[in-house]
């Protein structure tokens, strides 16, 4: 069961209803009648989002709770440190949580006398807590469950990092596409072999016209041989030859003008403009000589 649990962590990573997967076999496997898992934005802040997996849970009882009862759960996140997990009794006394206004008023009637919660993520980072909660019948959590619970937790931590890179890249990609679409020319983003990351739309509209360069299982292609070679083949030029300097040296062949701007490391980026006539081409890539160092190449 660890080992599937595990397993269904990190398919959560790659699609967002993974998590509720993975939610749904933990409360299962954990005799719980509500999952409930938590993204807080920061160390020490309350819970932004959540996902919820429950027997019962609706959204008029979500309602009761964040409006009448939130502020009496003894549970205190913000105090919770990554790794470890926690009780009610590890906040108030069993006794005195019994005698509790929030016990009586709102747990005997939603089967939430017990609970754990884990804490997970980074100092200072993003954290989550998972939340699973079974009434009185059930029992108290015992020793083995709360271990279970405990051996999830640097997985959880591991998973949560991979979503953040993953979000924090997405975000970059959308930026980087929303300005490659407001340079008023046809523009490519390429890596070092001419695949092509990012094409604006003009450029799109382009490659689609069936003349001069196209997309080739998604990179440069071209109808000549010898620029097809030269953008397909680094062996044809020198390791230091920018990408995007070969690239333009081809479309310029295509009778298409490249002008100038400057580029991300890493990248090649080539400015089109089919309807100039042909004119000296500029490539632009990242030299050899170290990390951010653009180059331009040509006019």
């Amino acid at each position: 069961m660890q080992q599937r649990l595990i397993e269904l962590v990190y398919d959560a990573t790659l699609q967002p209803e993974g998590w509720a997967a993975f939610l749904h076999e933990l409360r299962l496997a954990l005799r719980s009648g509500g999952a409930l898992l938590m993204f807080g934005s920061a160390a020490g802040s309350e819970p932004a989002r959540d996902i919820r997996d429950s027997a019962w849970h609706t959204l008029t009882l979500a309602r009761l709770y964040y409006d009448t009862f939130r502020a009496l759960n003894p549970l205190d996140y913000a105090r919770m440190e990554p790794g470890r997990v926690y009780g009610y009794e590890d906040f108030v006394p069993r006794a005195e949580f019994e005698c509790s206004e929030y016990y009586r008023q709102y747990c005997v009637h939603t089967f939430n006398e017990h609970a754990l919660v884990g804490c997970f993520g980074e100092p200072g980072a993003a954290r989550a807590w998972l939340n699973l909660s079974r009434g009185a019948a059930a029992g108290a959590y015992e020793r083995r469950e709360r271990q279970l619970l405990q051996a999830l937790l640097p997985h959880l931590a591991r998973a949560l990092k991979i979503c953040a890179r993953l979000e924090r890249a997405d975000a970059e990609h959308r930026q980087l596409r929303e300005q490659v679409d407001a340079v008023g020319f046809a523009t490519l983003l390429l890596d070092a072999d001419a695949r092509v990351g990012v094409a604006n739309r003009a450029a799109q509209a382009l490659l689609q016209a069936g003349r001069g360069p196209q997309l080739v299982a998604g990179r440069l292609g071209f109808a000549e041989a010898r620029d097809q070679r030269a953008c397909f083949h680094r062996d044809t030029h020198r390791a230091e030859q920018p990408v995007a300097e070969v690239a333009a040296a081809c479309l310029q062949r295509c009778g298409i003008r490249c002008p100038g701007r400057s580029a991300p490391a890493r990248i090649g980026a080539i400015l089109l403009d089919r309807g100039t006539p042909p004119g000296r081409a500029a490539g632009f890539g990242r030299r050899r000589g170290g990390a951010g160092d653009g180059q331009r190449i040509g006019g």
